[in-house]
């Protein structure tokens, strides 16, 4: 690009987005940010606020948000992911040009404002280095102060790790193991390339938006390819998500799609006969039936949000969650609790469950106090 055609202002505008190519960069003029060229293109679709253009030498596109009301426009970027760089001006107005630096740049795991932060989650950073040892993650939530480390991992310890945390960004060495990433982060793909192969997880949507009319290419893609619907989410082994309007999918003039809406209303978790009969341990079993045995109605696998609950109970008001753990598999070397663990725990404590876990050894000898423990739980609240 030749800058000598624009004003001086636009080239120093210029300048500061060679540093931070990867950023939208929020430029302060009087009392507003400003975004420029392909910017303010994006800016001005994923904040809904109008495109103009700005003579600087040339036409230049610009939009525009007020610096005193900005914290829900930065939010709303950093939801997406995006990289923001905050430039103030640095010099008071005067003759000539007003100097401007980029006084912080904000990512969505160095976020800190109240507002745009969860105050019930952590909003962890992280990083990853692959050393003699393994792989080793170190995640660091700013806004409290918490830091972790963990060494000698393998790649599917890592991924979970990630996975169970919520990361919100991570940071990489520009050489990193790419079969690594290649093979372990969410690829998508559209409707017609899926094959009908069996997947863990199954996330649906019919892309069904506001304005979008039954002669659009989207929608009359979706009358077309009944079949391919059809196979799409018959083929979730454990979750199948949907993700859509209802009211539109319903008035899409779709039968099938309205069809499915009015089974998934009809067909919820609480209409379900449970409790399952699968198990995921025979020690999980043995405890089922002795709750059973106790006069409890014990329910297997619970499907509650994101996860599976290996036994659940509904009693005096009180929902329990009960976890059955192998060492091998859910244990630190120090023979403590896994992070993932630990944090599914707390969520399913925020979505309003009581959690108790033992170790399959804890079963094993001494089931009598095990039931002891479960009893109190219920009992208490």
């Amino acid at each position: 690009m030749d800058k000598q055609k624009y004003t001086p202002m636009m080239q120093q505008y210029l300048e500061i987005k060679e540093d931070y190519a990867d950023a939208i960069v929020f430029f302060r003029l009087g009392d507003f940010y400003e975004m420029f060229f392909d910017d303010a293109i994006l800016a001005s679709k994923v904040l809904e606020i109008a495109l103009t253009s700005r003579d600087a030498g040339a036409k230049v596109p610009m939009c525009g948000v007020p610096h005193h009301a900005v914290k829900p426009y930065v939010q709303k970027l950093i939801e997406k992911g995006f990289k923001i760089a905050i430039v103030e001006q640095t010099t008071e107005p005067g003759k000539g040009l007003v100097k401007r630096e980029v006084i912080r740049l904000v990512t969505p795991g160095t976020v800190l404002e109240d507002g745009i932060l969860d105050a019930k989650t952590n909003n962890f950073i992280a990083s990853i280095l692959l050393t003699e040892k393994g792989y080793a993650l170190t995640y660091v939530d700013i806004s409290t102060g918490e830091s972790f480390i963990t060494d000698g991992l393998e790649k599917k310890q890592v991924l979970d790790l990630i996975l169970s945390l919520d990361i919100r960004e991570i940071v990489c060495p520009v050489r990193f193991d790419e079969d690594f990433i290649r093979n372990h982060f969410l690829l998508a793909n559209v409707a017609h390339q899926f094959q009908g192969d069996e997947r863990d997880i199954v996330i649906f949507s019919p892309v069904i938006s506001k304005g979008v009319n039954n002669n659009s290419t989207t929608v009359g893609f979706l009358r077309t390819t009944s079949n391919l619907f059809n196979v799409s989410i018959t083929r979730a082994r454990s979750i199948l998500w949907v993700v859509g309007d209802k009211t539109r999918c319903i008035n899409a003039g779709i039968k099938f799609l309205k069809d499915f809406v009015e089974y998934i209303e009809h067909e919820r978790y609480n209409n379900i006969d449970l409790p399952y009969k699968s198990f995921q341990s025979p020690w999980e079993k043995r405890l089922f039936e002795v709750l059973v045995s106790e006069g409890f109605e014990p329910k297997s696998q619970y499907p509650t949000g994101p996860y599976f609950i290996d036994i659940a109970l509904f009693k005096n008001g009180t929902r329990l969650a009960i976890e059955v753990d192998g060492k091998f598999w859910h244990s630190t070397l120090t023979g403590g609790r896994l992070e993932r663990d630990i944090v599914r725990d707390r969520n399913l404590r925020r979505m309003g469950w009581k959690v108790v876990r033992f170790w399959v050894h804890d079963l094993k000898y001494d089931m009598e106090n095990c039931l002891k423990i479960i009893k109190e739980k219920v009992n208490k609240y």
